[in-house]
């Protein structure tokens, strides 16, 4: 043999060593860290998810309790023993909307109900009517309008208020049935 084929067969040899190291130890080696560094990265999004998660949570309960704080605080059912403030209301929207109106109470006395009834009449035109019914839908106590007639008036009613004529031809006449929210607690 010659210097030559021993110089192939020695770096043959070699290069077959290299490839088993390569083969038996490297590539293991390179699956275990990929395969580690996937477990490694999957265990990093739970853990981000999680602590998103909790922070939603933690947010979520904040404003759980911002909101329930604030409902707590808002007067939006009537006390019972305060429903003139609803008729109050009730007749400054119609002064505000340029209506005329008369209030009566409908919830009848001995009975322990969660509200009270009232009737509306109204004389005056369209327009303000629908401006009375916007002020009623936003008012602070909680209402619920059970029934609203509405007629055309055929003459001027004559009704004098607040040195303002009721409507004149061409007005409408309103009858709303409506049902405030009392707290039934303070109910008599």
């Amino acid at each position: 043999m010659n210097f030559r084929s021993k110089t192939y067969y020695l770096s043959g040899a070699f290069i077959l060593v290299i490839a088993l190291i390569v083969n038996l130890g490297v590539l293991p080696l390179l699956n275990q860290i990929d395969s580690q560094s996937r477990q490694l990265a999957h265990q990093k999004q739970l853990t981000d998810s999680f602590f998103k998660d909790w922070q939603d949570s933690a947010n979520t309960e904040k404003d759980f309790q911002e909101i329930q704080d604030r409902i707590k605080n808002t007067n939006a059912i009537l006390p019972a023993d305060q429903a003139i403030n609803f008729i109050l209301m009730a007749e400054s929207f119609a002064r505000q909307t340029d209506n005329v109106q008369t209030i009566t109470d409908n919830s009848a006395a001995a009975a322990k109900s969660p509200t009270l009834n009232f009737q509306i009449a109204l004389q005056g035109d369209f327009p303000n009517l629908i401006k009375f019914l916007i002020h009623l839908e936003n008012a602070p106590y909680y209402n619920n309008v059970k029934s609203l007639q509405v007629g055309r008036t055929a003459k001027t009613s004559g009704l004098v208020v607040e040195n303002a004529i009721a409507p004149q031809i061409g007005g409408v006449n309103t009858l709303i049935n409506l049902s405030v929210y009392q707290n039934a607690t303070t109910a008599n």
